[in-house]
């Protein structure tokens, strides 16, 4: 087995482990990234590419970035640095070493590393010993069994809108060695996409216009005809409501001023300008625009919502919301994170109605 030492030794190849290995290796490092893929660039490289902080986005500004060419500047600067630090594909991390084996907490001094031939004919194992070891290696979204785990029950084989590779390979290893796990494992970061969509039949390219930023400004409602999540908590938060919603399906109602305004236009840089309703209509999903609630209403009771659940649900909402009457009880609470979707009120048409399912 051959033997090599190292500074810092990175475990994965995305924009944390090829950012730490950068700065690392310029601060005069010698370090050692390891990517298991065959290519650097982990689930960032789906992502729209955008540096973002609040008071940017206050003022209606981003950096927008081309994430290719990142991953190469990065691998460039590494792979030239005098520290002799490099990037190696196609290997994966076996099992961390322990200055005492076995011991939880014990000092990690290395790792036992498994490197595979650009033709996949051919492997060898490498033992790397390192005063700091980082996992970099992403989530556990693309393992079942892990999902199955820490997630609620029947989330095993949610839609996953990020890279294959992140299947839990630093949780694992971290476990291994003694570590514990966080208490907010059963949460996640997602977005409410078009539906029905069966991963297998989904480019990665396709995740940013057919993912729902509009949210926010629609009600949502389940198979039942109910709110379940304020939907003003955002996207992100309500996506993970869904998931623990009987079947999983969702189903989003808008008027023309919010589809005119929040899904036919760019949200962010780099998230495009395309219609995302009209997306979601090209792919097969259950879209349905009408002038009038009860063609709303009627396209619902075609996908198998329960329709006079809906229409009581839409007028609780507008007596509560729209006319301020304080004795209606909402199924969900909505205003905690800005301000409330405006009721659907008929005559104020036209209005759309599209599924939606967590990822």
């Amino acid at each position: 087995m051959d033997t090599i030492k190292v500074d810092v030794l990175i475990c994965g190849g995305g924009m944390s482990g090829m950012s730490c290995a950068n700065h690392a290796t310029g601060a005069g490092a010698k370090v050692l990234v390891v990517e298991k893929q065959g290519h650097v660039g982990g689930s960032s490289a789906y992502s729209a590419g955008m540096l973002q902080h609040r008071v940017m986005l206050n003022a209606g500004i981003g950096y927008p970035i081309k994430i290719p060419d990142l991953y190469r500047l990065h691998a460039k600067r590494i792979d030239e640095s005098s520290t002799g630090s490099k990037v190696w594909i196609n290997t994966k991390v076996i099992k961390l070493l322990q200055q005492e084996p076995g011991v939880p907490g014990s000092r990690i001094t290395g790792a036992i590393l498994e490197r595979t031939s650009s033709d996949g004919t051919q492997t060898k194992l490498v033992q790397v010993h390192t005063r700091w070891v980082v996992l970099a290696t992403g989530g556990f979204q693309g393992s079942s069994e892990l999902k199955a785990r820490y997630l609620s029950p029947g989330q095993d084989n949610l839609f996953v809108r990020s890279n294959s590779g992140s299947v839990g390979d630093g949780l694992r290893l971290a476990t291994s060695v003694g570590a514990n796990t966080s208490r907010g494992m059963a949460t996640y970061y997602g977005h409410l996409l078009a539906a029905p969509l069966r991963h297998e039949d989904v480019s990665p390219k396709e995740y940013l216009p057919l993912a729902q930023f509009q949210s926010r400004r629609c009600l949502l409602l389940n198979e039942r005809g109910k709110r379940f999540a304020d939907e003003t908590t955002g996207d992100e938060i309500i996506n993970q409501h869904l998931a623990k919603q009987e079947n999983r399906r969702g189903f989003l109602i808008f008027n023309e001023e919010t589809r005119l305004k929040y899904t036919t236009k760019a949200l962010f840089p780099n998230s495009g300008d395309i219609d995302r309703v009209e997306k979601a209509r090209q792919r097969g999903c259950n879209v349905a625009q009408s002038q009038s609630l009860e063609g709303i209403l009627q396209a619902l009771g075609q996908w198998g919502v329960d329709v006079a659940q809906a229409r009581q649900t839409i007028e609780q909402y507008n007596r509560r919301v729209g006319l301020g009457d304080r004795s209606v009880i909402l199924d969900a609470s909505v205003g905690r994170g800005g301000e409330p979707p405006r009721p659907l009120i008929e005559g104020d048409g036209p209005f759309c109605a599209m599924e939606v399912q967590p990822s």
